[in-house]
């Protein structure tokens, strides 16, 4: 199997971050064999241009060489594995605090497996660049790939994990996946004001009218268990002096969003660590995420950053395709019941 077949089916083992940065060092050296058969048709051509006109306009049609290949981050790749956890997910998952004894905290501080670990995970953090997720902004707004033209299969689907914090409703922290279940629901996740907006290119009415009349017909979106697609929006916000910010400015941001959606705003402050993050491919902080998250708990579709026509367009069907296999097993069991 070519290098280039082995960084495009990686092993199963392999996070999505660093499936990421394998295309990336391989797009980079096929850049540079690009550079630098291009430079040597250049050097050619002036070579050939010392010898006679003639030949100079020869050797300059002959050094036109073909582009360089695009760099991943200027060019996203279109998403094309399942994205998520392997473990279905349960309410009081990933609430952040610590639920050990003093005696369990001792046992693990003496441990040498647990201090392993936590020695790798520092590792980890301080080798990551600090201004990594904004230099990446300068790249197509900070988009991390391009959304799937379909969904995804549902046996072959991983879980939403689960997200605990507090509601706009309700300063008591509650969880996302009693939420979730039994019903097709639109998550955005956004940690900024910029993300919060390119999240509305897809779920907006205005930016996105074919979602918006879609759902209308369908029973609508938002706040009612009746619903045929809910919506759920998770504002993390991880630094303290953000998190201090949201919370003094809750009241404006009740008034911007409808009564009927207030329990289903989540405001994060911890539990969403960076292998989940990694494992629901939200790999930018600053970008906004949108995931169609089915009545399982299974991520079927996802997107990033500002979405295209395309994007919208495929959201859309995939929406409408969801939401026939939600309605076969309710058509199926009515004609039992008939029988």
């Amino acid at each position: 199997m070519s290098a280039a077949r082995r960084l495009q089916f990686p092993a199963k083992n392999v996070c999505f971050r660093c499936q990421t940065r394998l295309l990336q060092i391989f797009s980079r050296r096929r850049t540079g064999k690009a550079v630098g058969a291009e430079s040597a048709a250049k050097s050619a051509a002036e070579s050939g241009s010392k010898s006679g006109s003639k030949s100079g306009s020869k050797s300059k049609s002959a050094c036109e060489s073909k582009p360089a290949a695009a760099d991943p981050r200027r060019n996203p790749l279109r998403l094309t594995r399942v994205i998520g956890v392997t473990n279905a997910p349960s309410a009081g998952e990933n609430t952040g605090s610590e639920s050990r004894t003093w005696r369990q905290r001792k046992s693990d501080w003496i441990n040498h497996e647990k201090n392993r670990q936590a020695r790798e995970e520092l590792t980890r953090k301080l080798a990551s660049p600090y201004f990594r997720d904004w230099m990446n902004m300068q790249y197509q707004k900070g988009k991390t790939f391009i959304a799937p033209p379909k969904p995804f299969r549902a046996d072959r689907a991983l879980y939403f994990p689960n997200v605990n914090g507090r509601t706009l409703a309700s300063m008591r922290a509650s969880d996302t996946t009693p939420l979730l279940q039994n019903q097709l629901s639109i998550v955005s996740v956004f940690s900024s004001a910029w993300a919060e907006r390119q999240v509305s290119s897809y779920v907006d009415g205005k930016q996105n009218p074919g979602l918006d009349e879609m759902l209308r017909a369908d029973g609508g979106s938002g706040g009612g268990g009746a619903a045929a697609v809910g919506r759920i929006d998770v504002n993390v916000e991880e630094g303290w002096m953000k998190a201090v910010l949201v919370r003094l400015f809750a009241p404006l941001i009740r008034r911007k969003v409808p009564r009927e959606r207030h329990h289903r705003y989540f405001l994060i402050r911890k539990g969403l660590s960076d292998d989940l993050k990694d494992a629901i491919a939200l790999l930018n902080r600053k970008v906004g995420y949108v995931y169609l998250v089915d009545g399982e708990c299974k991520i079927r579709w996802a997107g990033s950053g500002v979405a295209s026509a395309e994007e919208k367009e495929s959201m859309v069907n995939c929406v409408k395709r969801l939401l026939q296999e939600t309605k076969k097993p309710k058509e199926a069991g009515s004609e039992k019941k008939l029988l």
